[in-house]
């Protein structure tokens, strides 16, 4: 699985997600990034996962945990894809109730916009 992150703005940050996710060791890798964000003061962290076709258990448990402890922050995570699959998976799991699920980065950015 390849990682890579872009920081957008203050405390905002851009994860994409792509290659091979099925093996657990992807969602261990996602953590780390994911922390050291959070470590970093990141509070609203968008997940782009358009490039992914399959989503495992793991990396779902990776993103649930890693919204609940920035949601105590006023932050978010808001998930990036277009693909029916993984849209259905998040929603099934009831994960789409934590996670916001957005077809595009410029829609996730505006559902993370902070509250003036």
């Amino acid at each position: 699985m390849d990682v890579s992150v872009e920081m957008i703005r203050d405390q905002t940050a851009c994860v994409a997600i792509g290659g091979d996710v099925r093996h657990g060791a992807g969602a261990g890798k996602l953590e780390e990034v994911l922390d050291g964000l959070i470590a970093q003061g990141t509070t609203r962290i968008l997940v782009d996962l358009s490039e992914v076709q399959f989503l495992n258990s793991k990396l779902l448990d990776t993103l649930v945990r890693v919204s609940a402890r920035i949601h105590p922050r006023d932050g978010g995570v808001a998930v990036i894809t277009s693909q029916e699959y993984v849209k259905h998976m998040l929603e099934v799991t009831e994960a789409g109730g934590v996670l916001l699920l957005e077809d595009s980065k410029d829609a996730a950015l505006a559902a993370l916009a902070p509250v003036s």
